[in-house]
């Protein structure tokens, strides 16, 4: 597989995508609760949007790097720190409306952010296959943001205080 983006070293790069990865399941179990818990209106979609964290996961699986030596995808799947636990957790606790739009106001676009920067510091060459996969997670996402925001009103004013670390990609993955 393709190493991970260039500029931050093979061993930071494979951390940064076990964050990925580590966010990915979190979010569809997080998600698959939500869906057998939540409302009708809303268990479509967050039963899917579960499901589409857990393939994201597997494409950011098959990008860790592989050899003697190098930590194995298990150990590299951890969480980048207490503040994204947190917001996890309190994601969690919230009501199906107030899911679905701190998903589609908050921790997606900074995602796709986090993504996009890592596609711009990929070698066109070297990284192909890499640059490949996040551009696929980024349209997959995006195509996810967009069916809950047609399910959340135009008014909502954003996150609660507990979710703050949600919108900010530097926060997320640091």
């Amino acid at each position: 597989m393709s190493a991970p983006p260039t500029g931050r070293g093979l061993l930071a790069g494979a951390a940064r995508l076990g964050h990925y990865r580590y966010l990915e399941l979190t979010c569809a179990a997080v998600l698959g609760r939500a869906a057998v818990a939540g409302t009708p209106r809303f268990a479509g979609f967050l039963s899917g949007a579960a499901g589409a964290h857990a393939w994201r996961a597997g494409l950011f699986e098959q990008c860790l790097p592989v050899s003697v030596g190098l930590p194995d995808a298990a150990t590299l799947t951890v969480s980048p720190g207490a503040a994204l636990d947190d917001a996890l957790d309190a994601l969690g606790n919230l009501g199906d409306l107030e899911l679905v739009s701190a998903l589609v106001t908050a921790l997606y676009p900074a995602m796709l952010a986090a993504w996009q920067g890592d596609v711009a510091a990929c070698s066109p060459v070297s990284d192909a296959p890499l640059r490949r996969v996040l551009r696929r997670a980024s349209d997959d996402l995006a195509a996810v943001a967009a069916e809950g925001a047609a399910l959340t009103p135009r008014t909502w004013s954003g996150p609660p205080p507990a979710l703050a670390a949600l919108a900010n990609s530097d926060a997320l993955f640091a």
